[in-house]
């Protein structure tokens, strides 16, 4: 059943949106490059090359950690979303933060009511090239408005002064 656009999103614990480049490997492969681009204590969404499966136990490598095990509970196009299997420490993931700028959170709240329009769009449409071309829009669009957002969180550091 599909969700309603303006859906109320329920969280055990607050996301944080970041740029952290990482690795996964599943059981018995090889390490796959990928992306963080959200995090909490109890998972992330990554953006990847190569598609996940639901429920596939992986290995997540992360900055100078140790792996963590995690496992894949969705995946869309060349995202997923992670659940660790045992919860990050809050100072592990306060400096996981610390070597990534983060997103204002207007700025999260904006790409999340976009991305998720556009699937509920996207799964109301019978036909196929209306579905991809959707789909086209949501990315072209997401892209942009991190693109827009990395440059005004850059253009705000570099003109702030300490205290």
């Amino acid at each position: 059943m599909s969700s309603p656009p303006d859906q109320v999103e329920r969280r055990r614990v607050k996301r944080f949106a970041l740029r952290l480049p990482a690795s996964v490997r599943e059981r018995a492969g090889a390490r796959r490059p990928m992306c963080v681009i959200d995090i909490s204590t109890h998972g992330c969404r990554i953006e990847c090359q190569s598609k996940l499966n639901p429920e596939t136990a992986i290995w997540v490598y992360l900055a100078h950690l140790a792996a963590i095990e995690a496992k894949v509970v969705w995946c869309r196009d060349n995202f997923a979303g992670l659940e660790f299997s045992v919860p990050l420490h809050q100072a592990v993931l306060d400096g996981l933060l610390g070597h990534s700028e983060q997103l204002a959170e207007t700025e999260i709240a904006r790409l999340t009511d976009i991305s998720r329009r556009s699937r509920w769009l996207a799964r109301k449409t019978p036909q196929p090239e209306t579905f991809q071309e959707l789909a086209r829009l949501s990315r072209d669009c997401a892209t942009s408005a991190l693109v827009e957002t990395w440059e005004a969180a850059g253009k705000q550091n570099r003109g702030s002064t300490p205290d």
